[in-house]
Order: structure tokens, then sequence, then C-alpha cells
């Protein structure tokens, strides 16, 4: 068993590894994605739509 020592008495590095057990990672979630989805600004796509019909050539 080990010797129970308080988290202030730790060194640095052993404080640091504890708390990254702690820390959650976005791939233990499976199918989570944190990056955002980007919604098509329909209000662009119909400008688009309208100066390429007006375009002669």
């Amino acid at each position: 068993m080990k010797k129970f020592v308080a988290y202030d008495k730790l060194s640095k590095k052993d404080q640091k590894n504890i708390n990254s057990l702690k820390r959650n990672r976005w791939e233990d979630f499976g199918c989570l994605n944190p990056s955002p989805k980007v919604i098509p600004d329909k209000k662009k796509d119909a400008n688009r739509k309208i100066c390429r019909a007006k375009v002669d050539y």
C-alpha cells in the first residue's frame, strides 16, 4: 500500500500527473466531436445565385 502524501507536498511532476488523470479527452466520449459545425449562410448563397444570373457573356 502506498503511503499517503498530501497533494501540496507532492512534487510538481506528480501533481501534473494527477491533474492529467482527472481531465477527460474528447476521444473518451466516442462519437462526440468538439469542432463547431458551420451552417451555410442562405443569404450569401442567394446573392451568389442572383449575381451569376445577371452576368451576360
